[in-house]
């Protein structure tokens, strides 16, 4: 699970190097082209088969995480990958919000104190004056939005479709919303530009991998904290490589959003633990 947030890190760069020379659309297109071919050609050598279930759902998570990739990859390209990685995970506090909205789950005081939380962190990395509220960041709380509810299709999802339907789907909707992108021009990579793009097509499609192979041995929630550790990666790659010098309300911010996301990742087994302890008391 480490390796897929190190690969996952390592996109973010490979996607700020890449967007100094290319525009984002086509970055952002050649990412989802990737994967779809990708998943073609495990067809084609007859290792996957796919068969989908739910076409509303699928069509619903690849809008919402097609979309969150591309709010994502225009907050990296248009301003510090700090921010946008920091902005974008923190999606499971959106996720918490939509399934109260959507599926009427319960929301506890501990639920409502790390929303709150979380929402005092986010504000203090927006740090909302007029004169410093970056259009950047603005994108990646759009991504961290739509990854929220990506999170919550997904949960539906796999009570009736494979990893790879959902992969696929995703891709395939997400090449679709990029498309038009693409209309403000497309430029030939050169020199180094081949090296960034590369970077991006391989980190992206092995974070993917890597972290469907982890879940085969750690829990939903055990995955989604050490996943949070791509903001920290990040934040460091972005520091030693890139001269980004994030501010004090960033990491004020940011560990108010992290510690949120962190609870709420974990809030729901431990739920389900303690229900099942007070179950256990009320039998004896």
């Amino acid at each position: 699970m480490l390796g897929s947030t190190g690969l996952f890190a390592l996109l973010a760069v490979a996607t700020k190097l890449a967007s100094a020379t290319l525009p984002i659309g086509e970055i952002t297109s050649i990412r989802f082209l990737s994967g779809c071919l990708f998943v073609l050609g495990l067809i084609g050598l007859g290792w996957i088969r796919l068969r989908r279930g739910n076409v509303k759902l699928l069509l619903a998570r690849g809008i919402y995480g097609g979309l969150a990739v591309i709010f994502y990859f225009l907050s990296i390209a248009t301003g510090t990958i700090s921010h946008a990685t920091l902005l974008t995970y923190s999606q499971p506090v959106f996720a918490t919000l939509f399934a109260w909205v959507i599926y009427k789950e319960r929301a506890g005081l501990g639920t409502l104190l790390a929303g709150v939380a979380a929402l005092v962190g986010i504000l203090l990395i927006l740090n909302p004056v007029f004169d410093a509220l970056r259009l950047s960041d603005l994108y990646g709380l759009l991504a961290g939005l739509f990854s929220g509810a990506a999170i919550v299709t997904i949960r539906e999802l796999r009570k009736t479709d494979s990893s790879w339907v959902i992969f696929f789907y995703f891709h395939l909707v997400g090449l679709l919303l990029a498309a038009p992108l693409l209309l403000g021009g497309m430029t030939i990579p050169r020199s180094a530009a081949w090296l960034w793009l590369g970077g991006v097509v391989c980190f992206s499609i092995g974070g993917q991998l890597v972290m469907t192979y982890a879940y085969k041995f750690c829990t939903a929630s055990e995955g989604g904290v050490i996943a949070l550790t791509t903001v920290i990666l990040a934040t460091a790659l972005g520091i030693l490589f890139l001269g980004e010098t994030p501010s004090a309300h960033f990491y004020l911010g940011g560990t108010l959003v992290l510690g949120s996301s962190a609870y709420l990742t974990l809030r729901g087994p431990l739920l389900r633990r303690l229900e099942g302890e007070n179950g256990t008391n009320r039998t004896a």
